[in-house]
């Protein structure tokens, strides 16, 4: 029956946990309320991996509880250039642990900067892992309305504001044609296929 067939997807997620095959790097792209922490925590469930995340990297390098609710302001703020900085080196610094321990990392971050993502496309190659970009679309509507549901009902550990999404609709970076053939682009507005996404990990001939 199907709570059976759930109970033998989980024991079999444990397993791989327990024994895991080759690591891979994983690392989201995508605006605020673009979908990338859902998604995410949906592979999850199916691919097993560490998830790191941003926002809460962030709180922890500024010696925030990471359910303390605060006012994201752009500059100066935890979404200051140097905050900016520092989390990413904290995440890249993270992963590096974990996948040289033998285990998946999925990077839970917007990513928008060229410059933010190809250190991680360096990591990979340097420890020769395949590596991903799962690149979450959706219009700037729905953007903006899961953006203002988030903060209306407190229910995310994101602080981003409007203010913070407009700020990265003007000023992020697409892929470059160096980081296309690693981007598995995921629409968050419509039925997302996880065993899709899961299938085209787990057969990755991607490495460096």
């Amino acid at each position: 029956n199907e709570t059976f067939n759930e109970f033998l997807q989980y024991l079999t997620l444990a397993e791989h946990y327990i024994n895991p095959s080759a690591p891979c790097l994983l690392n989201n792209h995508g605006l605020s309320g673009s979908g990338k922490s859902f998604t995410t925590n949906l592979i999850l469930e199916k691919y097993p991996a560490i998830k790191k995340r941003y926002d809460v990297e962030r709180k922890r390098l500024l010696e925030i509880d990471a359910s303390v609710e605060i006012t994201a302001k752009i500059e100066p703020g935890i979404y200051s250039k140097k905050a900016t900085q520092k989390t990413y080196a904290r995440l890249l610094c993270l992963a590096k642990c974990l996948l040289t321990a033998g285990f998946s990392v999925i990077i839970d971050a917007a990513n928008l900067k060229y410059g933010q993502r190809i250190d991680f496309i360096g990591l990979a190659k340097s420890i020769k892992v395949p590596y991903f970009i799962l690149d979450f679309k959706a219009s700037v509507e729905t953007l903006t309305q899961r953006v203002k549901e988030r903060a209306q009902y407190g229910n995310d550990i994101s602080d981003a504001t409007l203010d913070v999404l407009n700020n990265q609709l003007e000023n992020h970076e697409q892929l470059s044609d160096e980081e296309k053939p690693f981007a598995i682009e995921i629409d968050t507005e419509n039925d997302i296929d996880v065993d899709k996404i899961v299938e085209r990990i787990h057969a990755s001939n991607i490495k460096f």
